[in-house]
C-alpha cells in the first residue's frame, strides 16, 4: 500500500494555499492537508509549539498509523519543527514495537522538508533567526498591536515575488497571521537530527526563497547532515507560484524515500 502524504502548511498560510498541489498528488497518493493551531486559532496569544505538535500527533498522525497507515510528513517552512517532534516515537519501528509485533503496520516512513526551517533540540525559532545573519529576513519581525501574532509579510516580495500583482493579491487575501509565542518556544525533539530518521529525511530547497534564503537553507541542511537534497528556482511557496516544479519535486522526494507514484 502506498503511503498517505500529510501535508503541513508553515506560517501564514493554510490548506486554500495548497489545493492545486494536493490535486496534483491525489492520482498517485493519498494526501491530506491540515491547518495547524498557529494559523487558525481565534486566540494566537495562547499557541504555542506544543499546541501544534500536539494537534498533528493526536489528531492526524496517530489515527492514520492507529489504521494501518504508513505515512509521509511534507512540512513547508516554519511547519518542520512541529512536525520534527510530532513524529517522535512513530516511525514503523517505534511503532511495530510499542504493539509487541503485532503485525498491524503503520507508521512514519518520511519526512520531506520544503524550505523546512530545521531547529536545533533545546533552541528556538528566533535564537536560530538571530544566529543566522542570513536568515534575518524581516518577514519574520513585524508584530501585531497585541503583540500575538506576526502577521503576513509584505506577499509580492517575500512569497510570491515571481506571479503578477492580480495574483499577488488573490493568493494574499487567504493568508494569516502566524502565532508569536510559537517561535519562542523550546524545540523538544528534532527527527532529522537523530540517526534513526536521517535516512527517511529529504529537503526540497528553494533557490529564490526570501523568507528562507539559501544560505540558511544550505547552513541547515549540512548541520542536519540530510543527504536526499531537490534543488528547485523557486521562492518560499512553490506550491502557488511553481506548481509543476513543486509536484515534480514531491514526486521525486517520494521516490527517493523508496515510493513509486501509483498509476493515475
Amino acid at each position: 500500500m502506498s503511503p498517505t502524504i500529510v501535508i503541513v502548511p508553515g506560517a501564514w498560510h493554510t490548506p486554500i494555499a495548497f489545493e492545486d498541489l494536493v490535486a496534483r498528488l491525489s492520482p498517485f497518493f493519498h494526501v491530506v492537508c491540515i491547518s495547524l493551531p498557529s494559523t487558525t486559532s481565534p486566540q494566537p496569544a495562547r499557541v504555542t509549539l506544543s499546541d501544534d505538535i500536539d494537534y498533528l500527533r493526536n489528531n492526524y498522525l496517530l489515527p492514520l498509523i492507529n489504521g494501518g497507515n504508513e505515512v509521509v510528513v511534507l512540512a513547508h517552512s516554519y511547519a518542520a519543527v512541529p512536525a520534527s517532534a510530532a513524529v517522535k516515537l512513530l516511525s514503523v519501528d517505534d511503532i511495530a514495537w510499542a504493539r509487541g509485533g503485532s503485525g498491524q503496520g503503520g507508521g512514519v516512513v518520511g519526512l520531506i522538508y520544503l524550505s523546512g526551517f530545521l531547529i536545533k533540540e533545546g533552541t528556538t525559532f528566533y535564537e536560530f533567526l538571530n544566529s543566522q545573519q542570513a536568515a534575518r529576513s524581516e518577514a519574520w519581525h513585524s508584530m501585531s498591536s497585541d503583540c500575538a501574532s506576526v502577521p503576513p509579510p509584505p506577499a509580492g516580495f517575500y512569497l510570491y515575488h515571481s506571479l503578477p500583482p492580480d495574483a499577488v493579491s488573490h493568493w494574499s487575501r487567504h493568508l494569516r497571521p502566524h502565532a508569536l509565542h510559537t517561535l519562542g518556544c523550546i524545540v523538544p525533539y528534532a527527527a532529522w537530527s537523530r540517526d534513526e530518521w536521517r535516512s527517511k529525511c529529504v529537503y526540497i530547497a528553494t533557490s529564490q526563497d526570501r523568507v528562507n534564503p539559501p544560505s540558511a537553507q544550505s547552513s541547515m541542511i549540512s548541520t542536519a547532515r540530510i543527504e536526499q537534497v531537490i534543488n528547485i528556482h523557486t521562492g518560499h511557496a512553490p506550491f502557488v507560484t511553481d506548481l509543476d516544479e513543486c509536484t515534480n519535486a514531491v514526486l521525486a522526494a517520494m521516490q527517493r524515500l523508496g515510493f513509486e507514484a501509483r498509476s493515475a
